[in-house]
């Protein structure tokens, strides 16, 4: 038996990224701008609509809305 991961959200240098499975095909939004400023606390959150398309994912930093782009 194995397992199918259905999302994943990880972050690089200075950028985040949702990813979103169903199985066969994947959704994406990722933050296009720097998220990160070094030495302070950030809080992040990652939505999603539920809508099948990525313009459904959206970023938020410090209750902020994260420029980004998104891919499928």
């Amino acid at each position: 038996a194995g397992s199918t991961i259905e999302w994943y959200i990880y972050r690089t240098a200075n950028q985040i990224y949702l990813y979103l499975f169903n199985g066969a095909n994947y959704i994406a939004g990722y933050s296009t701008n720097g998220v990160f400023v070094e030495g302070e606390w950030s809080h992040l959150v990652v939505t999603y609509a539920g809508t099948s398309v990525a313009s459904g994912i959206k970023i938020y930093r410090n209750a902020e809305p994260v420029a980004m782009s998104t891919t499928s």
